[in-house]
């Protein structure tokens, strides 16, 4: 509910509607320009960047420059953490400054890579001062003698616990502040619950961005006409007819949101005709697509969510450490077949950690048209790619032209001539994800034809988590997702070696460990050119798909249900309503 509840907090830079190849997807927001590249002054690396002049809050107070200061220096001095440290990472960042009411200056210890700049700082929200300060001065006063911890990890003095403490104090006091009628950056302002279940929302007259027409080209090229007729064009001149064009809003006068127990009664009230649309950010079932669909006057929209189903191998373990087990095992898992028939269209066959229709970053070498292989073929593949590393067989796996089925083998045997160990296999319940359940009794069928025997646990998803990700290392394979951010910077949370789960308590739950991923972390992390830092994100799919710690199984579709009177200025949406607020600025509503 947080973006019903919520009030938008405005930043200097947001990303754009469209996800191509050929431009990353930052574009400005309060800012006049894209991010500048900045320059070297004495021992900091300076970045200054101009805001558009004469914009307010809700409450027509004037949106400035010394907004962002104020914001920066409070996660600084309290220490924020969560999605405040990973906007403003003070590690890197080492001050800000106003040079004026609307230039703000950022220093960064050295030269700031497109994790650290473009894809954290210059998406970071902004607060009001003339508002929060008060607060924060309040959470402060806690601190005025207590010198900042450098860190509140491992073994700690006295004297460090009490500091982490009295930190852990002011946050907790800062958050507890209920405040009432805060200043908006965005089209509607929260009025209040007007039940316990909705909320209504009223429009904000002055929000920055009304009126803007936005345009989108397919060679990259992305415009801003303001109200006043002023033109802007970044990423090159347009060519051809616009991909997408829309006007900024607010349309509505106001926006009411209830909350429904279950997506259930929510789709029947709006098949009813008793509200506008429903935010979801789950996709509903086949049958329930088909039973709302048929009421009149009801429309569907249809985006990819940014979210990777995958298939991950415990690589410390044999013979989950041969390649070629996990080769074959990839071939054999027909994504294609499973998303179009099984799930009956449902999610997307993923062919890469990267989804494909994040553009910008996606490896599109990995696009390789493994779909069109028939099954006896992926069947033929895969046994000759096992029995040229050496595996055998009791009973050798043959394929049945009259069923056009596999006819299991008995005993798959290993290189060294040992049988193959029990497998455990665990995956998502049907309750907790029907679509990975579905995939894991797939490939819980092709391990057994295979000759391997196999356990398969279907369990509920916090006790799956808990096995591959927290107690770590306690399974053969296992079948879960992630919803990912635009920027991948998760290739290296997910893959590098210093981010073992075993070892670091980090992501990497396979113990993946390649010297030759690692290596391209830190220089991509670090990279401030977008079109380098792609070719890097690239390099590094590649070798993920060639080495395959994972095997990615499929990008799930969300689907958006809404009467014929809701006019979205584009669609298909990636990430769906839910993923951009519900389109509240920019979605029209006509009078039935």
């Amino acid at each position: 509910t947080g973006f019903v509840i919520g009030d938008e907090a405005p930043s200097l830079y947001e990303y754009s509607a469209s996800r191509i190849a050929t431009r990353p997807d930052i574009v400005p927001a309060l800012a006049l320009d894209l991010p500048p590249a900045g320059e070297q002054r004495q021992d900091f690396w300076v970045i200054p960047v101009k805001m558009i002049e004469s914009v307010t809050w809700s409450d027509g107070e004037p949106l400035t420059a010394h907004d962002v200061v104020f914001t920066i220096e409070t996660v600084f001095a309290l220490q924020l953490g969560e999605t405040w440290s990973d906007f403003y990472p003070a590690q890197s960042l080492a001050a800000v400054k106003a040079v004026d009411d609307y230039t703000v200056e950022f220093s960064f210890y050295s030269q700031p890579g497109l994790s650290e700049w473009q894809y954290a700082v210059a998406l970071g929200p902004i607060l009001p001062q003339h508002f929060w300060q008060p607060y924060v001065d309040e959470a402060l006063a806690n601190l005025a003698d207590v010198p900042p911890p450098q860190t509140c990890d491992g073994i700690l003095t006295e004297t460090q616990q009490a500091a982490c403490q009295a930190y852990a104090k002011a946050r907790r006091s800062l958050y507890a502040v209920e405040p009432v009628s805060p200043p908006s950056g965005g089209g509607y302002v929260t009025a209040g619950f007007t039940s316990d279940r909705t909320i209504r929302r009223k429009l904000n007259p002055y929000f920055y961005a009304a009126g803007f027409k936005i345009s989108e080209y397919a060679n990259g090229a992305w415009e801003r006409v303001f109200p006043d007729g002023t033109l802007q064009q970044f990423y090159g001149e347009p060519q051809g007819e616009p991909l997408l064009s829309y006007h900024r809003g607010p349309f509505n006068r106001s926006i009411e949101f209830s909350i429904y127990e279950s997506d259930v009664v929510a789709y029947d009230i709006l098949a009813k005709g008793r509200v506008d649309y429903v935010l979801n950010p789950d996709s509903l079932t086949d049958e329930w697509l088909r039973q709302t669909a048929q009421a009149s006057e009801i429309e569907a929209y249809t985006s990819a969510q940014n979210n990777l189903a995958y298939l991950a191998f415990n690589l410390r373990r044999a013979p989950f450490d041969r390649l070629e087990f996990r080769q074959a095992l990839e071939i054999l898992i027909d994504r294609e077949r499973i998303t179009q028939k099984d799930l009956a269209g449902l999610a997307y066959p993923a062919d890469a950690i990267v989804p494909q229709q994040n553009a910008f970053w996606w490896s599109p070498s990995l696009g390789s048209g493994e779909e069109t292989l028939s099954p006896q073929v992926r069947f033929e593949t895969a046994l000759q790619i096992l029995k040229v590393a050496g595996w055998s067989w009791k009973t050798e796996p043959t394929w049945d032209p009259i069923t056009q089925q596999i006819i299991p083998g008995v005993e798959l045997r290993q290189p060294g001539g040992g049988p193959m160990p029990e497998t455990n296999l665990i995956f998502p319940s049907a309750a907790s994800d029907v679509l990975m359940a579905v995939f894991g009794q797939e490939i819980a069928d092709i391990l057994t034809n295979l000759g391997i025997p196999v356990v398969a646990e279907s369990l509920e998803r916090e006790i799956l988590v808990n096995r591959a990700l927290i107690a770590g290392g306690s399974f053969d394979l296992y079948i879960l997702d992630w919803r990912l951010p635009l920027y991948p910077g998760y290739l290296c949370q997910l893959f590098t070696s210093t981010n073992d789960t075993l070892l670091t308590g980090g992501y990497n739950t396979t113990g993946y460990n390649n010297p030759s991923f690692d290596a391209l972390c830190d220089p991509f992390l670090l990279e401030p050119e977008a079109q380098t830092a792609q070719k890097l994100a690239q390099q590094m799919q590649n070798l993920l798909a060639a080495d395959l710690p994972y095997i990615p199984l499929f990008n799930p579709q969300v689907v958006d249900m809404m009467h014929t009177n809701v006019i979205l200025p584009y669609s298909p949406i990636f990430g769906g309503l839910a993923s951009s607020q519900g389109f509240q600025n920019d979605t029209r509503v006509l009078n039935k």
